[in-house]
């Protein structure tokens, strides 16, 4: 084998090592600081992220009796002062009784990680009356 062939068969192999070595390092890096983690949460969580939480908690808290949901765009905001998404949802929602669809209001906050910190349902009555909130507070999902 000559030198060349020999050199260039040491230049592969040092770099082999440096990715290996790269990969190794980023792996530690990752794992120790916690950002490769799934549970670690979102880190910049938009209107969308928010309304996708609130939407699945509305899901698991009607389940089969939900019917048609969307989210109220001129009335959700994030709230700077609190740090927190407040989303509001109209959906329909079948009464375990009658059967009936009626209309529900949904009041939900996802902090800036992305996790639900209050959930509020206000449902309207069969007459069209005002809604009464179904958690306690108003029928806007604020605490009286």
């Amino acid at each position: 084998m000559t030198d060349s062939k020999r050199a260039q068969i040491w230049v592969v192999l040092a770099l082999v090592g440096l990715v290996i070595l790269s990969i190794t390092i980023t792996s530690l890096v990752m794992h120790n600081t916690g950002k490769g983690s799934a549970d670690a949460g979102y880190r910049h969580v938009t209107m969308t992220d928010a309304y996708m939480k609130c939407a699945k908690q509305l899901k698991k808290e009607f389940g089969s009796r939900l019917g048609g949901y969307g989210e109220d765009q001129l009335s959700s905001r994030f709230n700077q002062a609190k740090g927190r998404y407040q989303i509001y949802i109209d959906a329909q929602i079948k009464n375990a009784d009658t059967g009936i669809q009626e209309a529900a209001y949904i009041s939900c906050q996802v902090n800036e990680r992305g996790k639900v910190k209050s959930f509020g349902t206000s449902i309207a009555g069969e007459d069209g009356s005002d809604p009464e909130p179904v958690d306690g507070g108003n029928p806007f999902g604020y605490d009286v």
